[in-house]
């Protein structure tokens, strides 16, 4: 989104259009398209300068078979045991 948001703050933001029958406390609702696709080709060249510049950058690449491969913990029975004697209140956190 960088790239189109750069683009449209490179351009200047339209005034108002004021028409006879639409009252003036309107004028806000009316929607202006002045957008054409040079905007779009600008921030089409702007999104791959930067896909250029970021290729140092480490990707992940998302196999569709193994889904997203976020660490998850272990299951319960080999999760490690804590100390029966742990005692919480003396930990230097305790309340």
């Amino acid at each position: 989104m960088a790239p189109f948001a750069q683009v449209i703050n490179e351009f200047a933001v339209s005034s108002p259009k004021y028409f006879n029958d639409v009252p003036v406390d309107d004028v806000h609702n009316i929607q202006i398209h002045n957008f054409d696709l040079t905007l779009l080709d600008r921030s089409q060249m702007l999104q791959q300068e930067m896909a250029r510049q970021s290729h140092t950058s480490p990707v992940l690449v998302v196999s569709p078979s193994f889904g997203y491969c976020f660490p998850t913990p272990p299951p319960s029975e080999e999760r490690p045991r804590l100390n029966k004697s742990f005692n919480a209140s003396k930990t230097p956190f305790a309340d």
